[in-house]
This record gives C-alpha cells, sequence and structure tokens, in this order.
C-alpha cells in the first residue's frame, strides 16, 4: 500500500518475535539478551531510512514486546543486556528523518510511548528484581543514550572511538524526548555542572586529558633522566674511599623499603600496561596476546595494592623523622643541591630533593592513590558507591598515579645509576665516610660530633664508637 509520507500511518501495537524485524531476542536461563539490529528499510512508513540503528515507533513496539515477555513469559531470568548488533555502533537514537516527517501530535506520542518503556525497565529493575546491563558496543548517542540510561550498568567498550552523547541539546537545541537530562542527574548522580557540560557537549564525555597528558609526562621525565646521564653522567666522588664505614639504613628500613619499592614497580608497569598499552604494545602484539597480559597484569595489580597500601605506611612512619624540614633545605634548594657546580650543598641524612620526593611521592601521592584505590576496591566503608564517585575515583588514581610515576623515575635514577654509591648503600646500608662527607656533610658532621651513631642497628650492649675525622 503506497502511503503519503506526510500522513500518520495506522499503528498495531501488537508483535511477536517472529515478527520483530529489528530486535534479536534470545534467553538462557536467568539472562536475557535484547540486540539492536535494525533494519534500514523497515521503517513504520516510507521517506526514511533507519540507518546507525536508529528507531522509529516500529522499533520501540518490538522493544517494547520484547520486554513484556521477558518478564511475563520467563519469570526465571534475572538480567537483561541490552546490545547491538551492529559494528562500532549501539544506538544512534530516534531517527531524524522520522521526526522531520512527523506531525506534532505523532512527535509528542512517540516520545511518551519510548518513555513508558524505559519507564517499565526501571519499574521491573525496582519491583522485580530485574536488572539491565547496557553493554555498548559502539557509539551511543541521544535516544539510544537515554535507553541506556534506563537500564542499571552501563559498560562502554574501550575502542578508541566510541562514546556517550546527547547531540540534540548542542546540535539543535531540543531536549532529549524521553527523560535523558533528569536521568543524567538524578538516576547517575552526575553534578547539575557536570552534568551541563556533559550535554552541551557534541562529542560528550571522554577521557581525552589524564591519559595523553599523564603519558607525554611519563615520557618526558624519561627523556630528562635519559640527557642528564649522557651530559652529566654518574656522579663520582671526588676524594677516594676511606674504607671506613657509616650505616646509612638499618636492616628494617632497608626491608621497609624494598617491599615498598618492589610493589611499586608492579604496580608501575602493570597500570602503565592497563592504561596506556593498547597505544604501544597492542599494535605489536597483537589484541589476543594483549588481552591475556593485561588479564594477568590486572590481578597482580588487585593483589599487590594491598602489600604496597600497608609497606607505604610503615615507609611513611620509618622516614618521617628524617624528613622533616630544616633551615638548612633552603639553601640546598636556592642552589639546586649544587646540581650546575662542582660540589654538593651541605645536607642532613636527607637532602631537601630527597624530601620533596618524601612528602610530595610517598606521602601525599601515596596516600592518594591508596585511597582512590581502597574506593575502587570499595573497601571503605560507609560509603555509597555510584557511579560518578566511581568515575571521580577513577580520575584521581589515574592522575595521581602518572605524577607519581614520573617523579619516582627521577627518584629510581638518582638511587641507581645517577649518584654513585647510592645503590650500595640501600642493598647493604653502608656507605664509605667520603661518600658521607661530599653527599651529605651536615650529617657526616653530626656523626663526628656523636650526635647520631655511626651504626644504628648495634646492639645496645655494644655501642660503636664515633666515626672521627682523619688528617
Amino acid at each position: 500500500m503506497t502511503q503519503n509520507p506526510n500522513t500518520n500511518p495506522v499503528v498495531d501495537y501488537q508483535t511477536h518475535p517472529t515478527q520483530y524485524r529489528h530486535v534479536r531476542l534470545s534467553v538462557e536461563g536467568a539472562i536475557a539478551t535484547l540486540a539492536l539490529d535494525i533494519d534500514e528499510d523497515g521503517g513504520l512508513r516510507p521517506g526514511y531510512k533507519l540507518k546507525l540503528n536508529s528507531y522509529d515507533l516500529g522499533v520501540d513496539i518490538e522493544l517494547h514486546d520484547a520486554l513484556n515477555r521477558i518478564r511475563f513469559e520467563h519469570p526465571q531470568v534475572r538480567t537483561v543486556v541490552v546490545t547491538s548488533l551492529k559494528n562500532r555502533v549501539f544506538c544512534s537514537g530516534a531517527n531524524i528523518f522520522m521526526l522531520g516527517l512527523s506531525s506534532h501530535a505523532w512527535k509528542v506520542n512517540f516520545c511518551k510511548f519510548t518513555n513508558e518503556t524505559r519507564n517499565g525497565m526501571e519499574d521491573s529493575s525496582r519491583h522485580d528484581g530485574l536488572k539491565f546491563l547496557a553493554a555498548l558496543n559502539g557509539a551511543c548517542a541521544g535516544g539510544g543514550y537515554e535507553l541506556a540510561l534506563a537500564c542499571d550498568e552501563i559498560l562502554l567498550v574501550d575502542d578508541r572511538s566510541s562514546a556517550v552523547s546527547l547531540p540534540e541539546v548542542p546540535l539543535l537545541g531540543v531536549l532529549p524526548g524521553t527523560g535523558g537530562l533528569t536521568r543524567v542527574t538524578d538516576k547517575r548522580k552526575v553534578r547539575h555542572d557536570l552534568a551541563d557540560i556533559f550535554c552541551t557537549s557534541v562529542e560528550g564525555v571522554r577521557n581525552r586529558v589524564i591519559l595523553p597528558y599523564g603519558g607525554a609526562l611519563v615520557l618526558i621525565a624519561l627523556l630528562a633522566v635519559a640527557i642528564f646521564y649522557f651530559t652529566k653522567g654518574s656522579l663520582k666522588l671526588h676524594a677516594p674511599e676511606t674504607g671506613r664505614k657509616i650505616e646509612r639504613f638499618t636492616p628494617f628500613e632497608r626491608a621497609a623499603h624494598w617491599v615498598n619499592a618492589a610493589a611499586f614497580v608492579l604496580l608501575a608497569v602493570s597500570g602503565l600496561v592497563m592504561a596506556l598499552g593498547q597505544y604501544v604494545l597492542r599494535p605489536v602484539i597483537g589484541a589476543t596476546l594483549f588481552g591475556w597480559l593485561t588479564y594477568a597484569l590486572k590481578n597482580v595489580h588487585n593483589f599487590v595494592g594491598p602489600l604496597f597500601a600497608v609497606s607505604l605506611v610503615i615507609v611513611i612512619a620509618t622516614f618521617v623523622r628524617d624528613n622533616l624540614p630544616r633551615r638548612e633545605d633552603w639553601a640546598w634548594l636556592v642552589h639546586f643541591g649544587g646540581l650546575f657546580g662542582d660540589r654538593e650543598v651541605p645536607s642532613h641524612r636527607f637532602n631537601a630533593g630527597e624530601k620533596i620526593i618524601f612528602w610530595a611521592g610517598v606521602f601525599v601521592l601515596g596516600l592518594v592513590v591508596v585511597g582512590s584505590g581502597l574506593v575502587l576496591d570499595k573497601l571503605v566503608p560507609g560509603l555509597e558507591y555510584l557511579r560518578a564517585q566511581m568515575q571521580l575515583a577513577h580520575m584521581i588514581h589515574a592522575s595521581a598515579a602518572l605524577l607519581m610515576v614520573a617523579l619516582f623515575i627521577g627518584h629510581i635514577y638518582m638511587g641507581t645509576v645517577g649518584t654513585e654509591g647510592a645503590y650500595r648503600a640501600m642493598k647493604t646500608g653502608y656507605v664509605d665516610e667520603t661518600w658521607a662527607r661530599e653527599h651529605h656533610l651536615l650529617w657526616y658532621e653530626d656523626i663526628q660530633a656523636g650526635r647520631i651513631p655511626a651504626e644504628r642497628s648495634a646492639p645496645a650492649a655494644q655501642p660503636v664508637a664515633p666515626v672521627r675525622a682523619t688528617t
């Protein structure tokens, strides 16, 4: 039958799965899957094509029918997965050409019907225990995102291009027709100011800041230490070693440091691979091997995290006293520790640079990483783990971790190849008298004066005499 595109057809709201053209319904035990595979040529009336999984009233009639059949014909179902069979697209929302051909009354009734379908999903979740999961395998916009918002959980594929958005707001100046703005703020708990940014952005919200800039910062730190090493080289001693040893770190201090350092390296490597590996490793080793690698590293990250948290607290308690600021630290900072001279600026056991690493890297960033990690693992009692809070925790965790990695690249460099004897000090616990005098003169003088013992781990009954300067 030939229809005038400007007239509204008679609509039959009764259908059956055998008559579906746009929705694929499958039930396996307690899980039902609703997959959108919208037929471009299956519009309810002529004059438009349902491209990119866009929908009209006919699509929503099938969706409404499928949801009711799940509720009443398959009472064993507890979870409904809403996804798409189209490549790299979930749903682009209501078909704009269909709306352009429709009368005002048709548009209003269309919005009412689609909104009732989504309200029915939320009602089933609230009263029947039927939970909905939106598995977004591609771009999700407009009414497609409103369909996802009606679900209890949303998972978006990480393919470096897919996003969620409400483009009708910035592009057309119209509000979402099925409660999208309300669900963004009331259901997803997104703050109103962030919702304003989201709804007026054509592409929606994507993580285009933390990973690119954080990855660049880590790369800059690596390049900086490489340039410094090949231009300045390792810091050598100016005088020969005397053979007389001073204990710089006790066995307990070294154990605390190495446990925390090992945990940090494992977390840093696994975190960087999971965050940036898809851009660097995946094109080289392939998707399959990269998938197995990230899965293994994710488990490493989760199991090593608690060890890092406990050892971090121990490290802070162990070294906090000697990292308290002193007035001599200002002279060290003013002269950049003698970096551009021939001699180092006198310092106590830890110089001002090491204290900055301790307070900024270990104390502040370390505790932020641990705290946000506990939130992500849902281990903080009394906290409501909503989507907005978890997203914020993810951003804080990633930002602090990337800053920490960049900062500790310099610390690792100076503690290994950057300073002669520094690695041996943490490995054995001892440094030569010459090393102490040249790198930490004020600490060496305190030892000479007997204010600090030369070997702090010696038994109390057998004190070690202070080291005396020789002529």
